[in-house]
């Protein structure tokens, strides 16, 4: 066989690698243990079998990239594709890999190369570094896999010692099974499952994976993977030792668990180890946006509509929950499953029976809407007048003139309120209309006011409360009247007044006792 010597360009790129590992990294020191470079195949294969060979290294130091060619024997197999497996990408690292090129006539394979661009990382644990998919011809005999122009690197970018351990595979026709001979002897049923080796995946993609393993024996292939629920990967039932499944449909920035299932010719099954994956792609990255309240003023019992739009930026599917709050306390929930690198926009519709301005938010996205009453109608203190004590000086009463707008073709069921408060504190709620229909138009009313506990020094403010319905749906703002001590009714001290009545009661019954007790004795 012709070794193909076109390399050139895989391994200029791997030079520049290692320069720009050394470029980052300078100074480290490198080991001189062996790092072991091997070629795994099934053994035994039929002819016209897919089989897999794997190129495995054991570092014996911290290793950041490794190449390779492979020599083969074109009249007994053909290979079909060289991807990547895991070795260079453990811990998360970024890789770069080329698959070289594939020659079936002249039986090479060359410039295979992989190295770590995350900087800083290496790997020293061993694994399978490339998976070559083979197919075994119709012709029997034995082919050797021949590594050479083999090259593992460290961190910066020098080689390292390497050990090489080339591999063979014998295309043969299954010996028919051994009969009973003399003796009563033979062989029994077959009771064995089949033995796994070298599972693996590769071709990562964000929404495909390969499985392939191998097994002693001829048997079917099966892939049970989840993240969730689980699923089966269509059964192939054609018996073979040299497995391969491709995973598709699957979700980007997802962690994948697998077993590898196989049953041979005589009904037995094997089923591996769990094992894991992860998917291509960015996990997801949800969010809202565009907060769009429409009327932004409605009426009691009228709808509004309350929209956004939410937003996954990431690469896998999720499910995101959305809070509509109103006044802070939440209206209404819901959960929204998209897919990555989509948008869709959500709306509530609510129907609003409390008049006033609404605040609104949505996974703190805040608005406002202005809720009125049914009908508009308004009230308002048209005047406050202060009545004065011609005498005295101080103040007599309030009269109070107030007027309430219905704008409304039908009379309005509503209830008219005044509130007064003294130094902020409610003090006194006087109902103006109860009840009663608003007629429509302009209805008007004056009040004298006088507090229950009389004018004391401070300031009084005056304002209307109007309802519709039970629900609050317009207010006034408030009118103030500072009182002066000279304006302030005279108070009593009542706590005093009740102590001195009372004393005076003991002294007299006191003094009664002792007459009627004198008068006795001079009788």
């Amino acid at each position: 066989m012709v070794l193909n010597n076109k390399r050139s360009a895989t391994r200029s790129l791997i030079a520049l690698l290692a320069l720009s590992l050394v470029l980052a990294f300078p100074g480290l020191a490198m080991a001189q243990t062996v790092t072991n470079v091997s070629v795994d195949t099934p053994g035994q294969v039929e002819p016209g079998e897919q089989f897999v060979v794997n190129v495995v290294v054991e570092p014996g130091e911290e290793i950041a990239g490794v190449q390779f060619d492979l020599a083969f024997d074109p009249s007994l197999v053909t290979v079909d594709s060289i991807a990547e497996s895991a070795l260079l990408s453990q811990g998360g690292a970024t890789t770069y890999f080329s698959s070289g090129s594939i020659d079936n006539v002249s039986g090479n394979i060359d410039g295979v190369a992989g190295a770590i661009i995350t900087p800083g990382q290496t790997v020293s644990a061993g694994g399978t570094f490339a998976i070559i998919t083979v197919t075994a011809g119709a012709e029997e005999g034995t082919c050797p896999f021949t590594l050479f122009g083999v090259i593992a690197g460290d961190i910066n970018g020098q080689p390292v010692e390497i050990s090489i351990a080339n591999g063979q595979v014998t295309i043969a026709t299954d010996a028919p099974p051994s009969g009973g001979g003399g003796g009563g002897g033979g062989g029994g049923p077959d009771t064995s499952p089949p033995r796994f080796s070298d599972i693996a995946v590769s071709d990562i993609s964000k929404t495909s994976a390969t499985i392939s393993w191998a097994t002693h024996e001829k048997g079917d292939s099966q892939v049970e993977y989840w993240a969730s629920p689980h699923q089966f990967s269509p059964l192939d039932e054609t018996l073979v030792r040299s497995h391969i499944v491709q995973l598709t449909d699957l979700m980007p920035a997802t962690t994948y668990h697998y077993r590898v299932i196989s049953r041979d010719a005589a009904g037995n099954l094997a089923v591996s180890d769990e094992y894991q994956f992860v998917t291509l792609g960015r996990p997801a990255e949800m969010g809202v946006n565009s907060l769009n309240i429409i009327p932004a003023e409605v009426r009691v019992g009228e709808e509004v509509a309350i929209s956004v739009s939410v937003i996954n930026n990431g690469d896998a599917a999720a499910i995101y929950q959305l809070v509509l709050k109103i006044d802070e306390s939440v209206a209404e929930t819901r959960e929204i499953s998209l897919d990555g690198g989509t948008a869709k926009e959500v709306t509530f519709h609510m129907t609003m029976t409390t008049t006033g301005v609404r605040s609104i938010d949505v996974n703190g996205l805040t608005g406002e809407i202005i809720v009125e009453a049914k009908s508009g109608a308004t009230a308002n203190l048209v005047n406050i007048d202060p009545r004065y004590n011609t005498d005295t000086a101080r103040l007599a009463f309030v009269n109070i003139n107030y007027e309430v707008n219905n704008p409304a073709e039908q009379p309005v069921h509503g209830d008219v309120i005044l509130n007064v408060k003294l130094d902020s504190q409610l003090v006194d709620t006087i109902v103006l209309i109860s009840d009663s229909g608003l007629e429509p138009g302009v209805t008007s009313g004056n009040l004298d006011y006088y507090p229950s506990e009389g004018w004391q020094i401070g300031t009084y403010t005056f304002y209307l409360e109007l309802y519709e319905d039970g629900n609050f749906a317009y207010g006034t703002v408030g009118h103030n009247l500072d009182v002066t001590a000279e304006q302030a009714t005279s108070s009593v001290n009542w706590s005093v007044l009740a102590i001195i009545i009372g004393i005076t009661l003991l002294v007299s019954t006191i003094a009664v006792f002792f007459v009627v007790r004198f008068r006795r004795r001079m009788l």
